[in-house]
């Protein structure tokens, strides 16, 4: 995913460097820039906070922070995380529940999708356009974004995530619904 954004890049530059426009330059570096800054911030501060949930003495840190990059650079690797932190955990005599890292997951995969994979596919389209013919390099970009907007639509679905985004909905309907029937017996109550 990111080899190819390095190679667009590239080759957007030189699109700039022959027509003097670096407008797919500029919006191409900002959308593989941004997205990855994020989520190495988000990656470094959850590996930080996690630290103390892991038994320092055990060698498990290591592989969960392996496995913890390796899994968020993929993009799509959510359930082998899933599955390697539910191991380690167990392995500690500990449980861990989907929900203490389904949030941070959620908004992992919202900044992959909608800060990096979604604008670049919409870059690359429109600079495989203006060129007219096909490119080796940026149908290979273009054809990865794709597949990662298309993985991430269709796995999303399956994953813990959503279901962790589905019960804090309930939860959030179920306080309106109760907000909004206290707002009723009060305005009940003061009618009489």
């Amino acid at each position: 995913d990111l080899l190819t954004d390095i190679f667009f890049i590239i080759q957007s530059y030189d699109y700039g460097v022959e027509n003097n426009y670096y407008g797919f330059f500029w919006s191409s570096l900002g959308f593989t820039i941004l997205p990855w800054g994020l989520a190495a911030m988000c990656t470094a501060f959850f590996l930080t906070t996690w630290k103390k949930k892991l038994d320092p003495n055990e060698n498990n840190y290591v592989v969960f922070s392996f496995f913890t990059v390796v899994s968020l650079l993929s993009a799509n690797g959510v359930e082998t995380f899933h599955l390697v932190t539910q191991y380690l955990f167990l392995k500690e005599g500990k449980q861990i529940l989907v929900s203490d890292y389904a949030g941070y997951l959620t908004l992992y995969f919202i900044i992959k999708t909608f800060v990096e994979d979604f604008p670049q596919l919409i870059v690359q389209g429109m600079y495989q356009s203006r060129l007219g013919k096909a490119n080796p390099i940026v149908t290979l970009s273009l054809a990865n974004s794709a597949l990662s907007c298309f993985i991430t639509t269709v796995t999303f679905p399956f994953t813990h995530e959503f279901e962790y985004i589905k019960s804090k909905l309930r939860m959030f309907e179920k306080e309106d619904s109760f907000d909004q029937e206290s707002k009723d017996l009060s305005f009940q109550i003061q009618m009489q």
